[in-house]
């Protein structure tokens, strides 16, 4: 949904949860092939850089609220 729909249906969001992760298969790093990094990269990193974009302007306008980036489960495993 975008982020115009849900102000749409629900008004100005007070709080925003960005919940995306993905990793690779265990292994070492070296194996990852450069798509694969790509997609952990735009998954992982990418969506925070976008929610911020879309929401913080709107968030800021009343008030501020609060924002949650969960990282992928690759933070506690090398």
């Amino acid at each position: 949904m975008h982020i115009a729909a849900t102000i749409d249906a629900f008004d100005e969001p007070d709080i925003v949860v960005d919940d995306a992760g993905f990793t690779h298969q265990s292994q070492p790093p070296l194996p990852v092939h450069e798509a694969t990094f790509g997609r952990i990269f735009a998954v992982n990193v990418k969506t925070i850089d976008h929610m911020v974009h879309a929401v913080v302007d709107k968030m800021r306008a009343h008030g501020g609220d609060a924002m949650l980036n969960v990282g992928s489960t690759v933070g506690i495993r090398p």
